[in-house]
């Protein structure tokens, strides 16, 4: 089996039914879906669509630059409701203990506010960003060796800068088949659809967690016909539990699943994260791939896993600014 033999379907993100319209005077949790629904898709995606399609006419820099200002904006507006905004310079803290001036973090937690708005801005429009010159990729020998030879590896990254370029830069690879990813869908019908109009653009296959494809992923990788692509500091019980920066492995998501599917294949783990740059480009660095023989087989997952969290602890600390998953990291 490959990637191509997935049928669409399979690839679509759920679908959130219209709620009744009498909903709103139930529950929390119902009125709350009514609001998702008549609210936030009914009025404010027209006005999302009017934006993309206005910022589709301007430079890249101009995008660059109004999107930091909507991405400041939106987190100030959200210190008054959500916790995450309140306590941005307290997580920076967490993450860099040795980061201990106040006016630092601070400084750090309104880049990030203005890098958020900057990767919501250019999303539907990274094609642009990675024309020609302005797509920077370092350390292609750590993964087109193994691509040459028609060996598998697993693509591994996290949510830096513009991590979606990955999908530009797997379809880049030489090889007869493409690489293919899991992702996890969002709670709006738009931001899915969305999502999922620019993923299929590339013709990398993005699978949400349906019990079909399970079965698919063991498949493809049985068959060793496709690269798979997996983002270690996904979202489990509400929170972002890699890297660990001090706190216990947790036994589920992403990375769990990244060891055990190395250990059966024996697939070599090719650690990649993206940053935006000074100008509207991005840089895309490759490390040295994690290769099976260099790791224990008595204690192989700890290892590995523990070995990506010193990679990527590092990286995370040096870029914590265009790092999206700050909001959803604990503080402990």
């Amino acid at each position: 089996m490959t990637p191509e033999d997935i049928p669409l379907d399979d690839q679509r993100p759920p679908w959130t039914p219209r709620p009744p319209l009498g909903s709103i005077f139930c529950s929390p949790a119902e009125k709350k879906a009514w609001l998702q629904w008549y609210i936030l898709s009914g009025l404010l995606v027209p006005f999302y669509l009017l934006l993309i399609a206005l910022f589709r006419l301007l430079p890249l820099s101009w995008v660059d630059r109004l999107g930091a200002q909507l991405g400041r904006f939106i987190v100030a507006r959200q210190r008054r409701t959500r916790p995450f905004a309140q306590t941005l310079p307290d997580r920076i803290g967490a993450i860099d203990p040795g980061l201990t001036d106040p006016d630092q973090r601070h400084a750090l937690a309104e880049d990030w506010a203005a890098n958020l708005g900057r990767t919501h801005a250019r999303y539907p429009f990274l094609d642009r960003c990675t024309k020609g010159a302005r797509f920077r990729i370092h350390g292609r020998d750590n993964v087109w060796p193994y691509r040459e030879a028609d060996q598998r590896v697993l693509i591994v990254g996290v949510h830096l800068g513009d991590w979606e370029a990955i999908t530009l830069f797997a379809k880049a690879l030489p090889g007869k088949h493409r690489p293919f990813a899991v992702y996890q869908p969002q709670t709006s019908n738009f931001e899915n659809w969305l999502t999922f109009r620019n993923r299929q653009s590339t013709g990398i296959r993005f699978l949400p967690p349906k019990p079909q494809n399970a079965r698919h992923i063991s498949r493809i990788l049985k068959a060793r016909t496709a690269d798979l692509t997996l983002f270690l500091d996904d979202v489990v019980d509400g929170e972002s539990r890699f890297p660990y920066f001090g706190r216990a492995p947790y036994p589920q998501g992403n990375l769990c699943r990244m060891a055990r599917i190395s250990r059966k294949y024996r697939l070599p783990v090719v650690p990649t994260y993206l940053l935006r740059g000074s100008d509207p480009g991005i840089d895309l660095h490759i490390l040295p791939a994690i290769t099976p023989d260099s790791l224990p087989v008595d204690n192989y997952e700890t290892a590995l896993k523990n070995r990506l969290n010193l990679i990527y602890e590092d990286v995370i600390r040096q870029n914590v600014s265009q790092w999206y998953m700050l909001k959803d990291t604990p503080l402990v």
